[in-house]
């Protein structure tokens, strides 16, 4: 069976995601788990009958699924990419990028092409989670929050 892949043009390359394989996608959930779920602590889920705020249900949730990404807040999701293991997860998702054709699995290939953009290595990477995981994100009502990441990125690479 064919991997799902996407492209899409960002800053003027062609960059096509292609899912990778089923292990190297359950490390980086796992990351992802332990990035989101300690920021999901104390923010109230939005569903109707979900416990008031200060309950001590809405204190953490029960599992991944249990948390609204749009609620959380987009400065904190950042702080916390700063984990020493963000750049393990970048370099697992871009096994199955290229750029215009060329291949950008390779440290040397991915720190020529991405210097000097790192406004666009952010969407490339919120390209690559679409991919690997825009139906988990789906399911856990993230509507807006690879928007809002990719601008402030987007914004802070400008300003540097």
């Amino acid at each position: 069976m064919a991997r799902k892949s996407k492209t899409k043009t960002i800053g003027g390359v062609e960059y096509t995601a292609t899912a990778i394989g089923a292990r190297s996608a359950l490390r980086v959930s796992m990351f992802l788990a332990r990035i989101l779920a300690p920021l999901s602590r104390g923010v109230a889920d939005k569903k109707p009958g979900a416990p008031a705020e200060g309950d001590a249900a809405a204190e953490a949730p029960k599992s991944l699924m249990d948390i609204n990404l749009d609620d959380l807040p987009i400065e904190r999701i950042i702080d916390r990419l700063a984990e020493p293991q963000t750049l393990e997860m970048v370099m697992l998702m871009m096994q199955g990028v290229a750029a215009d054709g060329r291949d950008l699995s390779s440290e040397d290939t991915f720190d020529s092409h991405f210097a000097g953009r790192i406004g666009e290595l952010a969407q490339v990477v919120l390209l690559c989670l679409e991919v690997n995981f825009g139906d988990f994100f789906e399911r856990l009502g993230a509507t807006a929050i690879g928007a809002q990441i990719a601008k402030k990125l987007g914004d802070e690479a400008a300003a540097a």
